[in-house]
């Protein structure tokens, strides 16, 4: 599945600006899913059947500002702005606040645009499952192997700049003061950008869930079913030196991947003690009615781990949030 998405600001697709559309937005966005699965089943015996399982996603979306790859405010004399050819091209977003005040250029703020963004999801899978019948016995058991992949270049404050300009800085004794006169004069009260060290830095993971269950018939109207699951999560390693920071809480310093002795992984340990035991009972009243019960135990990676926690190319050394306020608000 593809889905693109385009629209100009207020002010056109150079100088940007508020989004006409119903949604804020305004860029070029686009989107694309794939996946694939393939599979068999093979009957070893009659009372022995196996299945196995491979799949593959990738989930891949660029949000480009209109007029990526412009130096607009290069153009126009304003040093350290536009860097190069994408990150950090296109028009910066500037706000002019208080009377006759206005926003122009992209940013989330003035048209829900996180641009340029770069994310990269990719997901390998293996699983099988074999099905063992014995009396009235159904045991089944199973592995489940992942390999996830990311990479992900965000710009919640815009890359090439978001200027601020406020009245107090041309306001006299008494108040007064405009908001555009602070950006004909260039005087800015804050500056807000992401900076990145590196692009390409990117994570992995690998997790492996296996199972056992047995299903047991103990009389024609009365099923037990009790089983175990294993869930192991392989530490998240990230793919080269200084890609990635890992914070460490009881010393509040960030630990560099390749520097000091710290591995790729953050020297994190596997957690190999996440067991989750279910049981569930089920039994037939009627031929209308069954009453079922169980209980089961299962872990949870958090919403944004679900696919990947990436906090550590998204902090230091990768990424890095650049604020910037003068020491005083006026001339």
């Amino acid at each position: 599945m593809k889905y693109e998405q385009g629209a100009p600001g207020a002010f056109g697709l150079a100088a940007g600006g508020p989004a006409f559309a119903v949604a804020g937005f305004a860029g070029t966005s686009s989107l694309r899913d794939q996946s694939l699965a393939a599979g068999f089943d093979y009957s070893i015996r009659p009372t022995w059947l196996t299945d196995f399982r491979f799949g593959f996603f990738r989930y891949r979306v660029f949000v480009n500002p209109n007029g990526v790859g412009t130096s607009p405010a290069k153009d126009a004399g304003i040093p350290g702005l536009n860097n190069d050819s994408y990150y950090t091209s296109g028009m910066p977003h500037f706000v002019l606040n208080g009377t006759g005040g206005l926003s122009f250029g992209y940013s989330l703020t003035v048209n829900s645009c996180n641009c340029p963004l770069n994310q990269q999801e990719n997901e390998f899978q293996w699983v099988s499952n074999t099905t063992h019948v014995v009396g009235n016995h159904s045991i089944k058991f199973g592995v489940d192997w992942r390999h996830g992949q990311n990479l992900r270049v965000p710009s919640d404050s815009h890359r090439s700049g978001q200027l601020t300009f406020d009245a107090t800085t041309t306001q006299g004794p008494n108040g007064g003061g405009l908001g555009l006169a602070s950006f004909l004069l260039g005087q800015v009260n804050s500056f807000t950008r992401y900076v990145s060290n590196s692009t390409e830095a990117a994570e992995r993971q690998n997790r492996l869930f296996s199972y056992v269950q047995d299903t047991w018939k103990i009389t024609p109207k009365l099923t037990m079913n009790i089983g175990m699951r294993w869930e192991i999560y392989f530490p998240q390693y990230v793919n080269g030196k200084d890609n990635g920071g890992f914070q460490n809480l009881s010393t509040g310093e960030v630990m560099v991947t390749g520097e000091n002795g710290v591995s790729m992984n953050g020297n994190v340990k596997t957690g190999l003690t996440h067991f989750a035991p279910r049981i569930g009972l089920a039994y037939q009243l009627d031929p209308k009615t069954v009453i079922r019960t169980g209980y089961g135990r299962s872990y949870d990676v958090g919403v944004f781990g679900v696919s990947y926690g990436h906090n550590v190319t998204q902090n230091l050394p990768v990424l890095a949030n650049q604020s910037l306020n003068p020491s005083q608000p006026w001339l």
